[in-house]
């Protein structure tokens, strides 16, 4: 068992026993990063494994939209797998096999995103990333050039929304938050946008949003939701509003 497995697993044992018993996934993500547990597994159904492993019945629920940046951390974990054993990029069929979700329909419908953007969207999000180096190399030139310039230099804001609903405050980036802020409102009808600020290109938005994302680590509830406290909106609010 590699060290970044095992790091999970005794992480999910120590909450299991200060529990008294199996912790749901949302109550595994207030103690350890969802993104380190999809990294050790390097896949989909990271959760559902990391329960099988430790010797519980996965819980079989959330029917909550999946986070965009997950999907592309999914899809870059698929891609080492292909790539190590049919020396290619994952295709559709691959995401169905391995059983990741959502499914193909559900990724285009709720992010209006087609499965042959997927590389592009992987290239201008994880393009900085030491990590990914692999898997960007092997994303073909046409794929990780002109367009990749073109999306880099498009102009991008960082934004502030708040769910009114639990109190959850997202936050992210897009070429129009006004747009995006309808859009989770078509899902989620309590979405408020609160602040935002546009940079002169995507690369900047990029390290603002991670600069953020670090800084409320530590209140992160899942992907880019926070439960941020009225000095944090203050804090965030004036960083997006100079």
């Amino acid at each position: 068992m590699n060290e970044p497995i095992q790091k999970v697993l005794e992480a999910y044992k120590n909450l299991r026993n200060v529990l008294g018993k199996p912790p749901s996934s949302r109550e595994f993500y207030e103690v350890f990063s969802k993104r380190e547990l999809c990294k050790a597994f390097e896949g989909g159904n990271a959760y559902s494994r990391l329960q099988n492993l430790a010797g519980d019945s996965p819980n079989k629920f959330s029917s909550k939209k999946s986070d965009l940046r997950e999907i592309l951390i999914n899809w870059g974990g698929l891609a080492r797998k292909t790539l190590s054993e049919y020396n290619k990029l994952p295709i559709a069929s691959d995401w169905l096999i391995n059983n990741l979700s959502p499914s193909i329909s559900g990724i285009e419908k709720s992010h209006k995103v087609k499965w042959s953007d997927i590389p592009l969207l992987f290239c201008s999000e994880f393009s900085n990333v030491a990590e990914w180096g692999d898997v960007l190399l092997s994303i073909p030139a046409s794929v990780n050039n002109t367009e990749i310039k073109e999306l880099a230099n498009e102009e991008c804001f960082v934004y502030l929304m708040k769910d009114i609903r639990n109190g959850l405050y997202k936050i992210g980036i897009s070429n129009n938050p006004g747009i995006r802020e309808k859009t989770l409102q078509s899902e989620q009808p309590k979405i408020q946008l609160v602040a935002a600020k546009k940079y002169i290109n995507r690369k900047i938005a990029l390290n603002i949003e991670k600069a953020l994302h670090q800084t409320y680590s530590h209140k992160r509830k899942r992907g880019e939701w926070f439960h941020l406290d009225y000095e944090d909106i203050g804090e965030i609010t004036i960083t997006l509003n100079n």
